[in-house]
């Protein structure tokens, strides 16, 4: 009996420096989630996930912004559906050649921003190599007002 008291308490021992270990790696794995998310969400630039079919996966706040919509609009939506029509067929013809086995392109856009302001951004996209979706970053290159057709 002594002798397998000794063992449960052995094994109560190891379980509880495992239990230490797990607690120890759900913090840790908690704060790089926090970072990740601080990355991507405020990040200063519009930053979006899109699949092959061209649909936005998740995007950033400053995406939001750029496009005048909500965060929440930006999943499910086509990211072409977002950009001027006569700058469209740049935006795919880059998707098109990530698609074809490019790693990294870019190309310039008008983004049909909120209120019927243009904006003129340069487009940088990659391949995910974990999934194979898409990685695209727009950085707005000129002044919103002066491509605002109103004026």
């Amino acid at each position: 009996m002594v002798k397998l008291l000794h063992e449960l308490q052995v094994h109560q021992v190891e379980l509880d420096l495992q239990h230490e270990q797990l607690e120890q790696s759900r913090e840790e794995l908690t704060h790089a989630m926090v970072r990740y998310v601080e990355r991507f969400d405020f990040a200063p630039v519009g930053y979006v996930a899109v699949d092959r079919d061209g649909k936005i996966i998740e995007g950033n706040l400053a995406a939001a912004d750029l496009f005048g919509v909500e965060q929440a609009a930006l999943s499910g939506r086509r990211i072409d559906s977002l950009i001027t029509s006569e700058t469209r067929l740049a935006l795919l013809a880059m998707l098109k050649r990530l698609s074809n086995g490019g790693s990294r392109e870019t190309c310039e856009a008008q983004v049909n921003g909120g209120g019927g302001v243009l904006r003129l951004c340069q487009i940088v996209a990659t391949v995910s190599p974990s999934d194979r979706s898409l990685m695209i970053v727009f950085v707005e290159t000129v002044d919103r007002k002066v491509l605002d057709p109103r004026t």
